[in-house]
């Protein structure tokens, strides 16, 4: 039995020297910085687009002289970690927000293919993610798949991003794009990448392979049943009828008889596949709600919003008073309706997609690698 024992410990050594971990490292992490208390008044919007070679920087409200955005980057083999920290110039500051566009072209032409995986603390997105509703907030996490299109307008706080080659992980679905998790073992991976970021400076070479595929295997554990069920709602709803229930949602966000009952009699499925279908969603209510936020945000953000009740958008959009849409827009976007507005009477318009032109930046080529 001794012999036995030893021999099968012996054979579990082996195996681990033929399987190394997926990554090797020669020399401890260097970290990419960047922060915008380090540009003067003149360059630093400048500096701040050339970040975003990826997508195209546009800048939806003014950008405070005192305000700092700060960014600590690793490279850990095919993935990246990295950390936003947003300061406001000052306490009564508007958000500050801003839009990043990555329209199919540019995808096709750069042939970037990795998953980024943004978690926000503060701050908010909205936006689309190949002609999807895209909405996150606090304590959220958005899945980005970088080969495809996407248009995100974020109000700046602090946040991490995870970029990891798609062929680290086992093979995913398409629908996993623009997608948005909480709880259970999405707040356990978000936990150990804060971990990480903290200690990694401090992690010898030998110690980095481990910690590098501790990640991955945390990251596919998250993403694994949210796969499964996209396949599941694929083969129970279909793809054009799953389009078919939002496109309904959307045309009657201002009805009052919008509920799961006129849902399935519309759109013919039951209501077990319905809830199913939105459970990742926090349920059909939950979603319901949040486009309804969004559509008022819409609103609120148009130069002429001046002559907007919030109380008239209360009543609308289903609210039961304009203190209760006042709270729930808080919790959603990290401000009140009126900062909406003040943000759009500043800028008196929704900026354009900006127009890459500026030199190509060290986080840029940082990231490149990662393709």
């Amino acid at each position: 039995m001794l012999h036995q024992s030893t021999h099968m410990a012996a054979s579990r050594t082996n195996d681990a020297v033929r399987r190394p971990p997926i990554m090797q490292f020669d020399d401890p992490v260097r970290p990419y910085r960047f922060s915008l208390a380090e540009h003067g008044a003149d360059d630093r919007l400048d500096a701040w687009r050339a970040q975003h070679q990826l997508s195209a920087f546009s800048l939806v409200s003014p950008l405070d002289a005192n305000a700092d955005y700060r960014f600590s980057g690793y490279k850990l083999g095919q993935m990246s970690l990295g950390c936003w920290q947003y300061t406001a110039g000052r306490a009564d500051a508007p958000p500050l927000v801003y839009a990043l566009d990555r329209p199919a072209a540019t995808a096709r032409r750069d042939g970037f293919d990795n998953y980024a995986l943004n978690f926000r603390m503060t701050g908010s997105i909205r936006g689309e993610a190949s002609g999807q509703s895209l909405v996150v907030g606090p304590d959220e996490l958005a899945i980005i798949d970088q080969s495809q299109p996407y248009r995100r307008e974020i109000v700046a706080g602090n946040a991490m991003t995870l970029l990891i080659a798609r062929d680290v992980l086992p093979p995913m679905p398409k629908q996993l794009h623009g997608m948005t998790l909480r709880g259970g073992a999405t707040q356990l991976l978000t936990q150990h990448l804060a971990n990480v970021c903290a200690q990694i400076e401090t992690l010898s070479p030998a110690e980095l392979p481990h910690v590098a595929q501790s990640i991955v295997h945390l990251v596919a554990a998250v993403l694994a049943p949210t796969a499964e069920r996209l396949e599941l709602t694929q083969d129970l709803i279909g793809a054009a009828r799953f389009r078919k229930v939002k496109a309904h949602i959307e045309a009657h966000l201002t009805s009052d008889a919008l509920s799961p009952d006129s849902i399935c009699k519309a759109v013919g499925v039951s209501r077990s596949n319905l809830y199913r279908l939105f459970e990742r969603d926090g349920g059909v209510a939950s979603y319901i709600r949040r486009r309804r936020l969004a559509a008022i945000h819409d609103a609120l953000a148009t130069p002429g919003a001046i002559d907007l009740r919030i109380s008239d958008l209360a009543h609308r959009y289903g609210f039961t008073s304009p203190a209760q849409l006042s709270r729930a827009f808080r919790q959603q976007y990290g401000h009140a309706p009126r900062d909406t507005i003040e943000a759009a009477l500043a800028t008196g318009r929704t900026p354009s997609r900006a127009t890459p032109g500026s030199p190509r930046a060290d986080y840029g080529g940082w990231l490149a690698d990662l393709r």
